[in-house]
């Protein structure tokens, strides 16, 4: 028998996008207007609202494996500033969410039965851009060299 619920339709498909875009039950609860307990509730008791529920948290995952990716292969912008005016522009990479994606993706990069004890570390490459422009067509050649980097050419 399905679960009847006394929240309008309107409040659990704001909550279930709230979560899905933020990953973060209490933010969707308060949001929607809904209590925590009743998603427990509604997890437990609804197959309908469980299901929605796990392709609401699929799509924040696809979110964080986004951002993951952007830092680690695109990398993000410092901006550089001498004597209080922008003269440029850093790129930095993230190589401990750059390991864990090739943990996760590429067998051979997967840990065995010894334990590998690794350290978050950033690589930063030291750019001086004039523009955005330059900045985004060096990231272009650095994003190339990563690659042939990777396939070991």
């Amino acid at each position: 028998m399905a679960h009847k619920f006394r929240t309008s339709k309107t409040k659990i498909e704001r909550w279930l996008a709230d979560y899905g875009k933020n990953g973060n039950q209490t933010h969707a609860c308060e949001v929607a207007g809904i209590s925590s307990a009743s998603i427990a509730l509604w997890r437990k008791n609804s197959p309908e609202f469980l299901k929605a529920f796990e392709r609401a948290t699929a799509a924040y995952c696809d979110t964080l494996r986004k951002a993951c990716h952007r830092r680690a292969v695109k990398g993000t912008k410092k901006p550089i500033y001498q004597g209080g005016k922008l003269v440029g522009y850093e790129r930095r990479y993230s190589d401990k969410l750059l390991t864990n994606m090739m943990q996760a993706h590429v067998p051979e990069y997967r840990e065995r039965d010894e334990t590998i004890n690794l350290v978050a570390q950033v690589l930063v490459t030291p750019v001086i851009a004039s523009s955005e422009a330059d900045l985004d067509k060096i990231e272009q050649q650095q994003i190339k060299e990563i690659e042939l980097e990777a396939k070991g050419e």
